[in-house]
């Protein structure tokens, strides 16, 4: 069949290339539209480790730094750096000092203010344009709660409330030599950074509930659910420990700060854990995935098969998820890495799940997607699903030195079609 030649100029002005691109481009594939054919790699001078991505409503995106220093940077929708965010696209209001030291948990405010959870637990509000809100808090920041003497704390997910309120989820710990305990911790702030006093003691709790906290959510009727690995917990609006976990309608949930987890919008959530596939001292990681309902116990209609990326095994080969997210029709999205050491190989790993557990076999290559781009690239460790929903995956390259302790570790994001 012809075509008349107003056809192509046509397509373009209506701005549908990347419509005619889908229709050849199967789901797995590299979006070409997004930084270099589909691939964002961005030095910042850093030891870089994604500790949380998030997309704004205008589809720019953030990420965290975990590691060191303390850095947030946004992209442009197109992949490249937002020269209106910080300095260059990247803001650390705290150097030189450094102190906080590193960001994790990141939540939007509804009128486009961030919040980051900082490293030694406090929470730190940022303006649209990467600025520190001096308004906020003290100068800027949130006082961590405070934990029993000997007791140690790690901050984890947080989350904006309806309300304005911003609710913040961590584990306390008191390790000792023969025995550890672990409990969870929950503090609660006003809109403007203050303890909310309504809630806990003085604006906290801490009980053995879930033990630790590593992602949590929002009920519409105010209650909090917190999630640790397989352990489930319910709270009141005041935080109050429910007797038993009822689940309800969720209002908000929260990213994953730790480990491979997140929370559907059904209720149910789902893990990753990595397990060792061989016996004695070889050891060789797979992963499997679990679905647990909302009250904890596990999902027996969901496929829980040891997943094996590359198929290859052997001592010190590793298929190890580390970043989750759950698409609008629900099929699930695990974003890892697959490493053979006596090959000094890593691998970027991407796979996608039915919503039965069942690999999809219309993505990538039978349900997985490997590669090494760019050069030199370590394995992904966050994923999220656009509004749109394309996938972004969020990793590192290692830098000349490494494996220094003190390597330079670039940025990288990837962004693949979903169909």
């Amino acid at each position: 069949m012809k075509f008349p030649r107003v056809v192509l100029p046509a397509l373009l002005a209506f701005g549908l290339v990347g419509a005619v691109q889908s229709l050849y481009a199967a789901a797995g594939s590299l979006d070409s539209t997004f930084g270099s054919n589909g691939i964002v790699s961005a030095d910042f001078n850093s030891q870089f480790l994604p500790g949380d991505m998030i997309e704004q409503p205008d589809g720019k995106i953030l990420v965290s730094n975990a590691y060191f220093p303390f850095q947030v940077v946004r992209f442009e929708p197109s992949g490249i750096l937002d020269n209106s965010f910080g300095t260059g696209g990247v803001t650390n209001p705290f150097a030189p000092n450094n102190n906080p030291s590193s960001a994790g948990a990141l939540a939007l405010q509804p009128n486009g203010q961030i919040i980051v959870v900082a490293g030694g637990g406090s929470v730190v509000r940022l303006n649209s344009d990467g600025s520190l809100d001096t308004s906020f808090g003290n100068r800027g920041l949130t006082i961590p709660p405070s934990v029993p003497t000997g007791w140690g704390f790690s901050a984890g997910p947080a989350l904006v409330q309806p309300d304005g309120k911003i609710l913040l989820g961590a584990t306390a710990s008191n390790i000792g030599y023969r025995t550890s305990v672990f409990q969870t911790l929950l503090a609660r702030y006003n809109a403007d950074g203050t303890p909310d006093t309504t809630f806990g003691k003085g604006g906290s709790i801490q009980v053995a509930a879930s033990q630790g906290v590593t992602t949590m959510a929002l009920l519409a009727n105010g209650d909090i659910v917190t999630v640790n690995f397989a352990a489930i917990a319910q709270f009141s609006s005041t935080g109050t420990a429910r007797s038993n976990v009822t689940g309800g309608s969720i209002a908000v949930i929260a990213g994953s700060s730790f480990g491979a987890e997140t929370i559907e919008h059904g209720g149910d959530y789902v893990l990753a854990e990595v397990q060792n596939a061989a016996s004695g001292r070889c050891h060789d990681y797979n992963t499997t995935v679990i679905r647990y309902t909302l009250t904890g116990t596990v999902d027996s209609t969901f496929s829980r098969p040891l997943f094996n990326f590359a198929g290859v095994v052997g001592c010190g080969v590793s298929d190890a998820v580390s970043g989750i997210a759950v698409q609008a029709d629900g099929k699930i999205v695990l974003a890892g890495a697959h490493s053979v050491p006596s090959s000094n190989t890593v691998d970027n790993a991407l796979i996608r799940l039915n919503t039965d557990g069942s690999l999809d076999s219309t993505f990538g290559r039978a349900g997985v997607v490997l590669n090494q781009l760019p050069a030199n690239a370590r394995g992904y460790s966050k994923v999220l699903i656009q509004s749109d929903g394309k996938i972004v995956v969020a990793g590192t390259t290692a830098g000349t030195t490494s494996p220094a302790f003190n390597a330079v570790s670039n940025l990288t994001l990837s962004r693949y079609l979903p169909q």
